[in-house]
């Protein structure tokens, strides 16, 4: 099956999506970001293309404008 029918069943896909992101912020006072400007962008493409190619009833995708990192040489240095 396609990743729309995965993702309608399990609640979940993954997907390999290479992104041109540089800078992973993780301040989240800072939205002035590549997060905001690339990385938002692209992943509102990936959901409306890649889940809901039949098109979607919501019209904004709300986002932080930083990532929340975990592991070793992080902030958040746990799991």
């Amino acid at each position: 099956g396609d990743k729309a029918s995965f993702f309608e069943k399990h609640g979940f896909v993954l997907c390999k999506a290479p992104t041109k992101i540089k800078d992973w912020n993780e301040d989240y006072l800072d939205e002035e970001t590549d997060i905001s400007k690339i990385y938002h962008q692209e992943i509102e493409t990936l959901i409306r293309e890649v889940l809901f190619p039949e098109g979607t009833e919501f019209t904004k995708i709300d986002q932080p404008p930083a990532v929340l990192r975990r592991g070793p040489g992080t902030k958040s240095n746990f799991y």
